[in-house]
This record gives structure tokens, sequence and C-alpha cells, in this order.
């Protein structure tokens, strides 16, 4: 198993697996690979069974799940014809953070022209000292 390998084909499941397909999975491989029964040299073991429950902890949790899953359609596709949709819930989520973004957008306007207003007659002060300083010599 190495760390570029997905988490699917860790477990030995389809992408499309359903959680108690994911569920019986994990628990043989944990106990085939588990450090204190496996026939493996304890570090491979350990290795192997690390590997394993990293991936059962991402797909047995339904957000993370799409989250991965979302992460990689978006990391694989490599020629036009392997571009994948956005799926309904992709959708969603990109629709509910326009407003997001906008709402963040004007807040941070804002913040700007508190800051700038907060600062102005502190730079007109500093400026007609400086200005009083040059013409009083």
């Amino acid at each position: 198993m190495t760390e570029d390998e997905d988490l699917y084909a860790r477990l030995g499941v389809a992408p499309d697996a359903a959680p108690l397909v994911i569920s019986a999975a994990y628990r043989a491989l944990a106990k085939q690979h588990h450090p204190d029964t496996s026939s493996e040299r304890h570090d491979d073991a350990a290795r192997h069974f690390r590997a394993v429950h990293e991936a059962y902890v991402t797909l047995s949790n339904p957000e993370r799940r799409r989250r991965y899953d979302y992460a990689l359609r978006s990391a694989r596709p490599s020629k036009p014809s392997e571009q994948t949709e956005l799926g309904p819930a992709d959708e969603k989520e990109t629709a509910e953070a326009g407003p997001m973004i906008e709402r963040a957008q004007r807040g941070a306007a804002m913040l700007l022209l508190l800051i700038l207003a907060a600062s102005a007659p502190l730079l007109l002060i500093t400026l007609g000292a400086i200005i009083a300083a040059a013409f009083s010599r």
C-alpha cells in the first residue's frame, strides 16, 4: 500500500460501495493486518493497519467521504473526455458559497472604510504637525 493509492483501493472496494461493504472490508483487512495478530513483520503490519484505518475513517463518515470523492474527481481528470460534471451536492455547495463570498467582500470593504475613517484624523493631525514644524523654522 502506498500513500498515493486511493482510499477505495486500500479497502479493496468500488467507489460506489455501500457503507456496509466498506465496514465489512475494513473489518476483514483490520483483522488481517493488525500488528498483534498478523504474520507480517510488526512494522509492516502496523503500517498496513494504519493505512486501512485511515481509509475507513474517511470513507465511513458521509461528509468526509463526500469531500474525498469531490477531491478525487477534481484531481483525476487529465483529458477533456474524463472531466466530470458537478453533482447536485457540488452545485448546491457552489451556489450557497456565492452569497457568502459577496458578504465577505462587502464586509472587507466596510472594514477598510472604517480603518480609513478612523485613521484620517490622526493622519491630518500628523500632517498638520509636520507642516507647522516645517514653517516655524
